[in-house]
């Protein structure tokens, strides 16, 4: 367990000591300010990249224009999160295919022994599953995603020369092994390369017929985040999740 630790926190420790250049301002039409600089945060040369906000503050939302971004640019962008279900909801909203980190893992020759533990074997790994110098690792709901797990792809882009972000929330569900990857992330990560999104854009409301932001139900949702839950019965209507 210890070595575990101790390889992550050196491996995300040396990339916090890396240069990281600002990037030219992303101007993108329905972006708010901390997802224009999420964006910016991933198209640019930061070797990792952290980006945390509440539910519904547009975390994987953003990802599909950094997506674009990338792509202009002739960069790759491969996205994996700790369990399948996530990767199905991160494939529809980001615009690109999406795996498990398992799966990622099981390309690059890991394998789950009868102790429980990883192990490593040559492999060959599909071509969607390679990464070269420049390309960007995602791991979306990383605050879920297990230290053992996380291992393998922090290895895997070290060895490919490639970038990493990891999205999440440290204050949602928790990962079901050990824990703490986004915290160790959040820890090491470069101070310009680390992005928190404060404005939640998924609840709306319906005024006259027209659909508008539910701002009050939005600032219940972050003040539960903060384990404050005054006001919350007062609540009379229920939101309608943005599309």
């Amino acid at each position: 367990m210890l070595d575990v630790e101790a390889d992550q926190t050196a491996r995300l420790a040396v990339r916090s000591a890396m240069t990281v250049t600002a990037t030219q301002p992303f101007a993108v039409d329905g972006l708010d300010a901390g997802q224009r600089a999420a964006v910016e945060g991933l198209v640019g040369d930061a070797s990792t990249i952290v980006i945390e906000g509440a539910a519904g503050a547009g975390k994987t939302t953003t990802l599909a224009d950094a997506r674009a971004a990338l792509a202009e640019e002739g960069r790759r962008i491969v996205v994996v999160t700790p369990t399948l279900k996530a990767a199905q909801a991160a494939t529809a909203e980001v615009g690109a295919r999406a795996g498990s980190a398992a799966w990622l893992l099981h390309q690059h020759g890991w394998r789950w022994d009868d102790t429980g533990s990883w192990t490593r074997e040559p492999s060959e790994p599909a071509p969607e599953a390679v990464l070269r110098r420049g390309d960007l690792l995602l791991i979306d709901e990383a605050g879920i995603l297990d230290q053992d797990t996380a291992r393998g792809p922090l290895a895997v882009v070290d060895e490919a020369g490639a970038r990493v972000a990891l999205v999440g929330d440290r204050r949602q569900l928790p990962a079901v092994g050990r824990g703490g990857v986004l915290e160790l992330a959040h820890r090491w990560v470069h101070p310009d390369a680390r992005v928190d999104l404060e404005i939640v854009h998924r609840f709306v409301r319906t005024v006259d017929g027209a659909t508008v932001p539910d701002s009050e139900y939005a600032r219940l949702s972050l003040a539960m985040r903060d384990g404050d839950c005054s006001g919350c019965a007062a609540r009379e209507s229920n939101p309608q999740p943005a599309d």
